[in-house]
């Protein structure tokens, strides 16, 4: 029996059309329901010391991935998948780590064989986590156990590369949200044997590609909303594997994370509907928002001073509060970046970028008077910096204050004429 590829048919893009939607309800993220989307990994590191662990139940159905050569019979494949990943953190650019995949395929049965039949483990791959640039991630991927007769599965040894990468979206609302982008190969060899009978059966069993990406709101504290593209060339080299996904992620601690997501195949490689469900969770080093709160804590005098004198706070250097700052608003925790901000501005009060920074946390806090005054203080010291005359003008316009906010925008335009996102906002201003 020999399994070929089938002609290039897409399924219904509702899915897409619906998910896309839900990609313009943007709302502000915050916290760990922005480390990572559904399927996708994002680029964050773990704090030296952090471990995370993750682990998904997937039920697909109804993946046809071509047609039996012979019958002429299209090869069906429902498959239970339990994916398990786990990092560590080795410094803050490095991490180690392991994915495992256990999986279940039930086929089709034909006259003489049964095609996509059998379990076990599909793949176990020791990974490499590297921090090149502050938003983009490589990862490198050795396969040291597979079974390739699997749907899902790997060789015995195989290697693949993948790079990830973060982007911040300020969408002309002015609503920050969180993009995970993810592409990569993996390098394989063979023509599997996928109905056990001593013969290979699939041919073109290289080198399959992916590639992805999702998006991320978070409509309430502990709530974030998922929407999520995701495709690869199929890896017995058949249809092509594309789907969209629209999940929920729940922050049950602040180091606990719970998921559910429903996934409609695009093309017929994928599963025509698909379930997931999983959890993830960190455990040793501290999070961001610990660490703060414990550096406040040390700050605290043990006793009451005496009059004129006692202990003196602890002092944090400038480059620690920086590092802490930078990383709370990477994860979406804008309330411990504007805390290490406001010490921040306190240590070195003529840094214009200092207020800004302080101001673009407030403004994604939704506390707009506060932001507004950062802004104005992030003006008075670069007057001709056109993204402080933006979200100045944007505070001013939620506030009700829309002349003021039209002479912010007509400033930004003034400093760049080229500036789209003024023009826009100018044009549809009442």
């Amino acid at each position: 029996m020999e399994i070929e590829r089938r002609p290039v048919r897409t399924r219904t893009l509702r899915t897409a059309i619906a998910a896309l939607a839900v990609c313009l309800l943007a709302a502000p993220a915050h916290g760990a329901l922005l480390d990572h989307g559904l399927r996708i990994e994002g680029e964050r590191m773990l704090r030296p010391g952090m471990w995370r662990i993750g682990a998904t139940v997937a039920v697909e159905s109804e993946i046809k991935p071509g047609v039996e050569v012979v019958t002429r019979e299209d090869a069906k494949v429902n498959v239970l998948r339990f994916p398990v990943s786990w990092r560590y953190g080795l410094s803050p650019k490095f991490e180690c780590g392991a994915d495992l995949q256990i999986e279940k395929d039930k086929g089709t049965t034909y006259d003489v064989a049964t095609a996509f039949d059998g379990g076990g483990i599909s793949y176990v791959d020791v990974i490499a986590k590297y921090k090149m640039f502050p938003w983009t991630t490589w990862v490198g991927r050795v396969g040291i156990l597979g079974d390739k007769n699997l749907y899902g599965g790997g060789d015995s040894i195989d290697f693949g590369m993948d790079m990830l990468l973060t982007l911040p979206l300020n969408l002309p609302i002015g609503i920050p949200n969180l993009m995970h982008l993810n592409a990569g190969i993996r390098l394989k060899g063979g023509t599997p044997d996928i109905d056990h009978n001593g013969r290979d059966d699939v041919r073109g069993y290289n080198d399959p590609i992916h590639l992805g990406g999702s998006i991320i709101v978070v409509p309430l504290p502990r709530v974030g909303v998922v929407t999520e593209f995701y495709a690869q060339r199929s890896p017995f080299g058949l249809e092509t594997m594309s789907e969209a996904a629209l999940g929920v992620r729940y922050a049950t601690t602040e180091r606990t994370t719970v998921m559910a997501s429903v996934a409609h195949g695009l093309s017929d490689g994928s599963p025509n509907i698909a379930f997931r469900f999983g959890v993830e969770a960190t455990y040793g080093s501290m999070t961001e928002r610990q660490v703060m709160r414990q550096e406040r804590r040390e700050k605290m005098p043990k006793e009451l001073p005496a009059e004129g004198g006692g202990p003196q706070p602890l002092q944090i250097s400038v480059e620690r509060l920086a590092s802490i700052a930078e990383a709370a608003y990477q994860r979406g925790d804008y309330l411990g970046a504007a805390d290490a901000f406001s010490e921040l501005v306190s240590r070195i009060p003529s840094d214009a970028r200092i207020y800004y920074n302080l101001g673009v946390c407030y403004y994604n806090l939704k506390d707009y008077k506060r932001a507004e005054g950062e802004f104005l203080k992030a003006m008075t010291l670069m007057q001709n910096d056109p993204d402080v005359h933006l979200y100045l003008g944007h505070c001013q316009f939620l506030q009700g204050r829309v002349d003021e906010a039209k002479k912010n925008w007509e400033e930004v335009l003034r400093i760049d004429p080229s500036n789209e996102l003024a023009k826009y906002l100018l044009n549809s201003s009442p």
